[in-house]
């Protein structure tokens, strides 16, 4: 591949920056607007805000590489962190006795899945960028 030729991450640079949008969104939600304290209820708002400003970055082609490794690992470290709520939301699901903000463990667990689908597209992303690299 010559340097004028840059490499395409299919919609992973758009995908991730809705993924950092919507992330912020629920940490600015849980935080403000329903009135959540602690470290726990920032957490999405933490991880969402750098995520979406790489997102950003992504879309430039010749950064696109570097930001969606980036947003990857800040995407791991996001399923890594809240890991923690697998636990609460079956004690939840199941009806057993509950310490805790409901608002903070669902939004917990929609950063865990946003986190863990953000960190699939950026997997499948580098093997679509991978595979148009093999076939030229």
């Amino acid at each position: 591949m010559s340097k004028t030729e840059l490499q395409t991450f299919w919609q992973a640079p758009r995908i991730a920056l809705w993924a950092g949008i919507l992330l912020t969104l629920i940490g600015l939600v849980t935080r403000y607007f329903i009135g959540a304290r602690g470290v726990s209820s920032v957490t999405p708002l933490l991880f969402g805000m750098p995520i979406a400003l790489l997102g950003v970055v992504a879309l430039e082609p010749r950064y696109a590489r570097r930001a969606l490794q980036s947003v990857a690992v800040l995407s791991l470290l996001g399923v890594l962190a809240t890991l923690h709520v697998l636990p609460l939301l079956n004690a939840l699901l199941r009806g057993q006795p509950f310490s805790g903000n409901v608002a903070v463990v669902l939004a917990n667990g929609l950063m865990l899945l946003l986190c863990a689908l953000l960190l699939v597209v950026c997997m499948v992303a580098f093997l679509y960028a991978w595979w148009q690299q093999l076939r030229r």
